[in-house]
């Protein structure tokens, strides 16, 4: 299945004249570089239509080149190439447990079934999320989070590459770290009713 550029290589069976690309008819797809490799050998890149799983299809019609003695060639068979340009489905931010005292607080995303799903934070990726059944995927850091405010989000990548847009962003707020207990480290017998504590 094809996400990108794909290079055809068309060979004639005795070197040919006359063949362009215009002679080549692609559907679901755009004609790119054209080349003639040899006298027998031609090939075209052709870019598979944005947004779309509908296979590129490519025809060389009869009567398009014709070799030395003056014979046209006949058809080729049909060449069909399994096409998915599709983007996934933008992911939804399902939960975020405890983000407040929680320095790995568990992340909660639905996605589609089968995606491979990143998780941001601030812009920086924090990791991949488990697929723990269905559309459903979890992320828990592997240590803690600093203490801080940050922008949670998540993408989702198919089996072929394609990748969605960023899920709309959750906030959370990260403030494990608790203020320190005070230790009074001296204090002397004194007559004075403000004494000084260190």
């Amino acid at each position: 299945t094809a996400n990108s550029d794909v290079t055809y290589t068309i060979t004639f069976s005795e070197p040919v004249e006359g063949f362009t690309v215009d002679d080549v008819t692609v559907a679901n797809g755009t004609k790119g570089t054209f080349t003639q490799e040899s006298s027998t050998v031609y090939t075209l890149v052709v870019t598979p239509n944005a947004n779309s799983t509908s296979a590129i299809t490519v025809d060389v019609n009869s009567s398009v080149a014709t070799d030395a003695a003056g014979t046209n060639n006949t058809a080729a068979t049909q060449n069909s190439q399994a096409v998915d340009t599709a983007t996934p489905s933008t992911p939804t931010i399902a939960s975020i447990t405890t983000p407040d005292h929680d320095n790995t607080p568990t992340i909660t995303v639905t996605a589609e079934n089968g995606a491979t799903v990143k998780i941001f934070s601030n812009g920086d990726l924090l990791g991949t999320a488990t697929n723990t059944s269905g559309t459903t995927h979890v992320f828990t850091p592997s240590s803690g989070i600093a203490d801080g405010n940050y922008s949670i989000t998540a993408t989702a990548t198919d089996a072929v590459g394609n990748v969605s847009a960023e899920a709309t962003p959750q906030n959370i707020v990260i403030d494990a770290v608790k203020a320190g207990v005070p230790v009074i480290s001296s204090a002397a017998l004194t007559n004075d009713t403000t004494p000084t504590v260190t």
